[in-house]
């Protein structure tokens, strides 16, 4: 989840509360400083769908302050028990920038109910909506058709997502269950279908990214993408298209990826399971997989065309494989020293009769080979 923090120091809260921190102001400074680690203790907790409940959060991250705050704690939390669900208690606390923040809070948890408003709310100077919250006995929770559980505008994004009992939920039918969008256009920076805390969609890709992020992807360099999931799994028929779909900032694809219940993917008679491709159409890559291994009966299984060099490997069940007598099972040549290397294995091993040459091949500018190597089930040997 994006920036949610559910607490923030709160040394002006509700009357009854409200000599708990008065009386020492060092205790507040010392809240504030242990502001992040509630912060992160939260994200654990929503990441594990636990209850978020303020004194649950201030207990874990102030396990190294000092006694006098553990305290403070025992006493919010003897305050606390006095409320219900059904009257939680109303915490205010001013906010950097002149903004302020309310929590609400039962007995137990943060809480309130949905159809009053957010049990989290923080404001700006102003009185606008900075990130408000909905969650009921400590999970973020309203129904999908009331609208989004978390509205989020911090970090110069604009955040929408729909939880149901603390997990990202909504009928795909009805849209995403998360959206970020920028603010100022309002074009969607990401869009996640979820259904019972897994990205789920029949109808089409169940998560978009405008700016994703990939080691492949050159420095500097805008990729979008697209992916199919079905309860959590990376899926997509093979025969219905590409389970992922990477394209560039103009529209361009660069990779496509066939994937079946988390594996690639595909018959090799429709083609490869993986491609990829430059930005000026150029193909870079070709990968045939079945069920997850590379595989490929009548061809080299892998196709690999960098700047400086070309590869073709023959793999069989994953394994580097091919039949000795057809030839070898990787060819890659090295472009501008114009030199290659020739490999024969069966069953991923070095193999080849020593009568019809060595296994491995090492040749130089001139095409000779400059290495020779004899090898027999994975053994080298003299012949």
């Amino acid at each position: 989840m994006s920036d949610f923090y559910p607490f923030a120091a709160f040394p002006d809260i509700e009357q009854e509360s409200r000599a708990l921190f008065a009386r020492n102001l060092a205790a507040s400074r010392e809240m504030f400083g242990i502001e992040g680690a509630c912060a992160s203790q939260a994200n654990v907790a929503v990441a594990a769908g636990q209850p978020l409940s303020l004194s649950g959060l201030l207990n874990e991250a102030g396990r190294h302050v000092g006694e006098a705050f553990r305290e403070d704690i025992r006493n919010f939390e003897k305050a606390l028990s006095a409320h219900s669900r059904e009257n939680p208690a109303v915490l205010v606390t001013p906010v950097a920038g002149g903004g302020r923040l309310m929590i609400f809070h039962s007995d137990r948890f943060i809480h309130r109910n949905p159809e009053e408003g957010p049990a989290y709310i923080l404001e700006d100077a102003n009185g606008a909506l900075v990130r408000g919250v909905y969650l009921r006995d400590g999970l973020m929770d309203r129904p999908p058709e009331q609208g989004p559980a978390l509205r989020d505008f911090s970090g110069g994004m604009d955040l929408a997502a729909y939880y149901v009992k603390g997990r990202l939920h909504r009928d795909e039918a009805e849209g995403p269950a998360k959206i970020i969008r920028d603010p100022v256009s309002g074009k969607i920076l990401c869009a996640d279908f979820c259904r019972n805390g897994l990205l789920h969609r029949i109808n089409g890709p169940a998560t978009y990214e405008a700016h994703y992020r990939d080691e492949w992807v050159p420095e500097g360099h805008d990729m979008q993408r697209e992916g199919w999931f079905r309860d959590g799994r990376i899926h997509r028929p093979s025969q219905d298209g590409p389970a992922v779909i990477d394209r560039d900032a103009a529209g361009n694809r660069l990779r496509e990826i066939y994937v079946e219940n988390d594996r690639r993917h595909r018959d090799p008679a429709d083609g490869p399971a993986e491609l990829a491709w430059r930005s000026d159409g150029k193909q870079t890559y070709a990968g045939y997989h079945v069920h997850g291994k590379l595989h490929r009966e009548d061809g080299p299984a892998q196709h690999i065309e960098e700047d400086n060099s070309i590869r073709q490997c023959w793999w069989r069940h994953g394994l580097l494989s091919r039949d000795p007598f057809e030839g070898p099972a990787l060819i890659w040549l090295i472009k501008d020293e114009r030199r290659s290397l020739v490999e024969y294995r069966v069953n991923g091993l070095l193999h080849r009769d020593p009568e019809l040459g060595p296994a491995l091949i090492l040749c130089g500018v001139d095409g000779k080979p400059e290495s020779e190597e004899f090898w027999l089930n994975g053994e080298k040997i003299t012949p």
